[in-house]
């Protein structure tokens, strides 16, 4: 199936997986093709997938069935939002919170992403809290990492010996407003970085702190697991170079005094285990 119906199928499983209703003309008017394209679309998924949707005459429209399961997307909330706010809606159900990031300049990126694909080192300028006007480094990098806000590069790092982590908006043009230069055959790659191709399982559980009922929400809000032995856990698993991003994002990262701020915690029996891969940016 071309990519571009598969594209298609997805959209139209997202809109009634979410609204529960499916009509011919919001299919027109999302992916932009004509009533009769659109009317075509539904009926060759509806040919391939008999089982999935129902017409139901006083919704005027088609809704899901009782077997209907994703099979182009992933149920992923996201999905519509992005639906949404393509489609002019977003006024009256989804709000986005806009975060006040640094525009990357294409002229930087492009030598670096050519130096992940070719394995090359490449001589940057970079920003850091120590040399906030920017120092020369030579790099290895790897692998793009996006965190929920801001885009870092993994590289191997000849000034520090080691591998470590760039934001990817810290990287400058040099005096002649020159971007990056490539600097021969990587000295490190990805092969080489323990903690990116350390897989790391830990545990969450609500903050003990909190009285039971608390405990209760919580654990359905982050869908956590009753066990006899530790109470309500949920096992998340990630690359040990990427831990320190992934507890940020839960607010892990910081332990609150007022319970009912803090949530949710590392297991006690997970939280020297996580210590050795908590590192500093490059």
């Amino acid at each position: 199936m071309e990519g571009s119906i598969q594209q298609d199928y997805a959209l139209l499983e997202t809109i009634v997986h979410w609204e529960g209703r499916l009509t011919i003309q919001q299919l027109e008017n999302s992916l932009k093709i004509s009533r009769s394209t659109a009317q075509k679309r539904l009926k060759d998924y509806r040919n391939q997938h008999p089982s999935q949707l129902e017409y139901d005459e006083s919704l005027k429209g088609y809704v899901p069935a009782e077997s209907f399961q994703p099979l182009y997307h992933d149920g992923d909330i996201n999905q519509y939002n992005i639906w949404l706010h393509e489609s002019g809606e977003k006024e009256f159900l989804i709000d986005l919170v806009d975060t006040p990031l640094r525009q990357i300049e294409a002229p930087l990126i492009r030598p670096i992403l050519y130096a992940i694909r070719k394995q090359q080192s490449i001589d940057v300028c970079y920003r850091s809290m120590n040399n906030p006007h920017g120092a020369d480094r030579i790099i290895s990098p790897h692998s793009l990492i996006f965190d929920g806000i801001r885009h870092h590069v993994r590289a191997y790092c000849e000034l520090k010996q080691d591998f470590r982590d760039f934001v990817l908006s810290r990287f400058v043009l040099d005096e002649r407003d020159k971007p990056p230069l490539l600097n021969g055959p990587a000295i490190q790659t990805r092969e080489q970085d323990k903690a990116w191709n350390t897989q790391i399982e830990f545990c969450i559980e609500p903050d003990s702190r909190l009285n039971r009922a608390q405990q209760q929400l919580i654990a359905y809000e982050y869908q956590m697991q009753a066990n006899d032995q530790f109470g309500w856990q949920r096992q998340l698993s990630c690359r040990a170079a990427v831990l320190q991003y992934l507890l940020k994002r839960l607010r892990l990262d910081l332990q609150q005094e007022i319970p009912q701020a803090q949530q949710i915690v590392i297991s006690s029996k997970d939280r020297d285990k996580l210590k050795p891969w908590l590192f500093s940016h490059g």
